[in-house]
Order: C-alpha cells, then sequence, then structure tokens
C-alpha cells in the first residue's frame, strides 16, 4: 500500500471474487480495511474517506498470484 499515491496492491483473488466482498472497488476496500493492521486500515480508511470527498481515487493493482501456495 502507497498511501501517499493513493495505491493499493492484492491479491487477484479480491479481483476474481470481487463481489463476494462487495459491489464496488470501494466496498471491496471497505470490506479489507479492518482486517489490516491498525497503521495499515487508518491509511486505506483514509484514502476510501478522502475520494469520497472528492479527493484523488483510490488505484488497485493486482499482484500476481502464487499458484504454488496452493500446492503445500
Amino acid at each position: 500500500m502507497e498511501p501517499e499515491a493513493n495505491h493499493v496492491t492484492l491479491s487477484k483473488i479480491f479481483m476474481w471474487y470481487a463481489t463476494d466482498f462487495g459491489s464496488s472497488k470501494t466496498q471491496v476496500l471497505r470490506w479489507i480495511a479492518p482486517r489490516l493492521s491498525a497503521a495499515n486500515s487508518e491509511a486505506l480508511t483514509a484514502m476510501l474517506d478522502a475520494e469520497v470527498a472528492g479527493g484523488e481515487g483510490v488505484t488497485v493493482e493486482y499482484a500476481a498470484y502464487d499458484w504454488g501456495i496452493n500446492s503445500k
């Protein structure tokens, strides 16, 4: 997460199953926020609040999924 750039990197799982977490990018990010460390949760919430207030939008990038983790 890069709060100064309003940028978040998520697992591709959040792209593939986005509707399981919300019906919009903002809802998905609000679902994620309370599950982060306190500092990251606060930063993400602040970015989303600023976006809703008309500030710069939060950009989301999806990291490559590590399929090897499934074999463990």
